[in-house]
């Protein structure tokens, strides 16, 4: 635990959440702690698409959008 405090990580267990807004505040029965490696400055900027896009095609926030929504 020494390792993880004050980091991001990721952790399995039972979550206890916010009755109003679902947020978490609590988690019992750690199961795993995984901690997250700070991202490089800039590294988004080698994020690529998996989908191949061509003219016509709907754009990215449109389907988002409508993924939500349905």
């Amino acid at each position: 635990m020494r390792e993880a405090w004050g980091k991001r990580a990721v952790v399995s267990g039972k979550v206890g959440r916010q009755a109003e807004s679902g947020r978490p505040v609590v988690i019992r029965e750690v199961k795993s702690i995984e901690i997250i490696d700070k991202p490089e400055q800039g590294s988004y900027k080698h994020a690529r698409g998996v989908l191949p896009w061509k003219q016509g095609d709907e754009k990215p926030e449109v389907t988002l959008r409508r993924m939500r929504n349905a």
